[in-house]
């Protein structure tokens, strides 16, 4: 599974996926710009900011990465 795979690599818990799925943190989600579906989630755990992406449609967990700088300074200004 590519989420999985992506959460291998990038060195992100699942422990740290919940805690943004379930609002153990404090969280952010913004629509993707390219699918009108896809919803991004936005925190921090452990002062590591991590996004997940999901389809809100089907509730498929799509990836998980690292935030960009860009996002930091959204989710700070949020």
């Amino acid at each position: 599974m590519h989420f999985l795979e992506r959460m291998t690599e990038r060195g992100i818990l699942e422990s740290e996926i919940n805690m943004l799925l379930f609002g153990i943190v404090d969280t952010i989600s913004i629509p993707s710009k390219k699918d009108k579906d896809v919803m991004l989630i936005m925190g921090f755990t452990l002062n590591k900011g991590i996004v997940v992406i999901f389809n809100s449609k089907t509730k498929n967990l799509i990836t998980v990465r690292r935030m960009r700088q860009n996002e930091k300074k959204l989710f700070m200004e949020a």
